[in-house]
């Protein structure tokens, strides 16, 4: 793998106040009668409004949870807060995010990811040193599989890494649960390869509560659920829970499993093209569970990451005590991560306890001071972490951003192409669906 992308896979897979200045905003005149509606308030809605309003056009931003931010999300229900969805700016140098970030006063270079060092255990028991040569040399050899696969082939994952020794592939199992959440038989290995690299940041204070903070001048419109869109005139109709918005164009911002799910129902259907593109990615289950404790701190530094990589195919790893708190953060995909979620929170929480207990023993059971689930897999507005592109479809990204009757895009991490799977790539995603939107957009009346 070339040192462009290696950065940022292998980063993700090696851990196996000020208001903004801004314009006023430009509001619809009715809530039936505008440019531009907006499906979503995650980083990629966030990214199509900021642009409408830059570009002095008409929106209204619709949000079906009760914040803003989507996948974006500060966790704070434990009484510290942790990045329960996306944590990472990734390639910082040009990630929106970053100048976003310095804009509203927070700077994320006071966040780089601070190592104190990784531990890899096999059911509770440290590797030694030469178990951890030979998994670090079998994470090597992953990148250099993936290298030797043609672009053309486009196969799993799991299919490149076929011929490999048991070691090699119980490393590739657990690179792709924890960086794509999703179990390697999902993943295409030319879109994999893809994937921007750079520098990767820390946002001190949470990068969720960064969008929240970004949202404030934008008039989201809270708990607003899309139900339709009907997109078969000259205008479109998006039906929702509060009643029928009007606009000329609309951008979705939902995740795609919530597309895929069918809870918005379009009239016309997907063309076959979008069709075939929506049908060629998956939602990864990438997740999260926050445990805090209070006292103790069981020997370890904190973000230091300790993996659990006994059994491959559960692997999880803890984030020790990020931003020198009181918290641990567990972090699993794939089929794992949906058993867990299916299970609830508190079977989910005292599972990660017990796994995390048998790292640093039955000390931890007497500090522990409570748990949260963010199992992306049961949210019912994202239905799943972010999209991965199956064996063969590494060109449904680009398919599904294509828009529709020039009066429906899609946008999202799952379009980002070069940049997918990233708040930052969803941000862009968004700004340039609003870009193509505004330029098509005609004069006069609505009426």
């Amino acid at each position: 793998m070339s040192s462009r992308r290696l950065t940022r896979r292998k980063f993700l897979s090696a851990s196996a106040g000020a208001a903004i200045a801004l314009p006023a905003v430009i509001g619809p005149a009715r809530a039936e009668d505008t440019d531009v509606v907006i499906i979503g308030a995650g980083a990629a809605g966030l990214g199509a409004a900021r642009e409408l309003q830059r570009l002095n056009k008409r929106f209204v931003i619709i949000e079906a949870r009760q914040r803003s931010g989507g996948r974006l999300y500060t966790n704070i229900a434990l009484g510290q807060p942790f990045d329960a969805g996306a944590a990472y700016i990734h390639f910082a140098a040009t990630n929106p995010w970053s100048q976003i970030a310095a804009d509203l006063g927070v700077d994320p270079l006071g966040g780089y990811r601070l190592w104190s060092g990784s531990i890899a255990f096999r059911n509770g028991v440290a590797l030694d040193a030469e178990a951890m040569a030979r998994r670090w040399e079998s994470m090597r050899r992953v990148s250099d599989a993936y290298d030797e696969v043609e672009e053309r082939a486009d196969i799993s994952l799991a299919q490149a890494l076929r011929a490999e020794g048991q070691e090699v592939r119980d490393a590739g199992r657990i690179q792709a649960q924890m960086a794509a959440g999703e179990d390697p038989e999902w993943v295409s290995t030319a879109d994999w390869q893809r994937l921007e690299g750079g520098q990767n940041r820390l946002v001190p204070g949470g990068y969720g509560a960064l969008a929240v903070k970004l949202a404030e001048p934008l008039g989201v419109r809270h708990g607003v659920l899309a139900t339709a869109i009907d997109w078969s005139g000259q205008l479109v109709a998006v039906t929702t829970d509060k009643g029928v918005i009007r606009a000329r164009k609309v951008i979705v911002t939902v995740p795609i499993g919530v597309l895929k799910a069918g809870h918005i129902k379009l009239t016309p259907a997907l063309p076959l093209e979008a069709a075939r593109a929506l049908d060629g990615l998956k939602m990864g289950a990438l997740s999260k569970i926050g445990l805090r404790f209070s006292g103790e701190r069981f020997g370890f530094q904190p973000h230091q990451f300790l993996a659990e990589i006994g059994e491959p195919s559960r692997a999880m790893t803890f984030e020790a005590w990020p931003f020198d708190g009181e918290l641990v953060v567990a972090t699993f995909g794939g089929d794992y991560a949906r058993g867990l979620a299916r299970q609830g929170e508190a079977a989910a929480v005292n599972h990660a306890l017990e796994r995390f207990i048998g790292i640093a023993g039955g000390d931890a059971r007497k500090g522990f001071k409570g748990g949260v689930l963010a199992g992306w897999s049961e949210d019912p507005f994202s239905l799943g972490g972010y999209a991965v592109a199956l064996p063969g479809r590494m060109r449904a990204r680009e398919a599904l951003a294509r828009p529709l009757g020039d009066r429906l895009w899609f946008a999202g991490e799952a379009t980002a192409g070069n940049y997918a799977m990233t708040a930052g790539g969803a941000y862009i995603a968004g700004r340039d669906a609003a870009k193509q939107a505004a330029a098509r957009l005609s004069t006069g009346s609505l009426r």
